[in-house]
């Protein structure tokens, strides 16, 4: 498989399991309700996430310390958590939520490892 077939893999598992997992909070119950953009574009915001999910792992196989392709299946739904634990814990989260920092997004990746 290539690099970007990898991350896609990667995408798919992660994209799938936060939205599968969005909250209702009040009247915010959609992608669009927290971040003020449809569906389509949070799923490519969210592949800057992906790349950094597979290059953590892929640094961590190249290592020794990961199997590869497992945790394309078994870390998603803590990152998926995780994701939706930073966003609600905003202060202003209808149609104003900002996306995770993106470097705290890795070290929870690493943390699971």
């Amino acid at each position: 498989m290539s690099k970007l077939a990898d991350i896609a893999m990667y995408h798919y598992y992660l994209t799938d399991e936060i939205l599968k997992k969005i909250p209702s909070i009040g009247d915010a119950d959609s992608i669009g309700d927290f971040f003020g953009v449809g569906q389509d574009c949070f799923v490519l915001e969210l592949y800057a996430y992906s790349e950094v999910f597979y290059q953590v792992i892929d640094e961590a196989y190249n290592e020794g310390k990961q199997s590869f392709g497992v945790a394309v299946y078994d870390i998603p739904t803590s990152l998926a958590d995780w994701f939706w634990e930073t966003v609600t814990s905003q202060k202003n989260i209808v149609m104003e939520a900002t996306y995770p920092n993106i470097d705290e997004f890795k070290l929870e990746v690493e943390r699971h490892i």
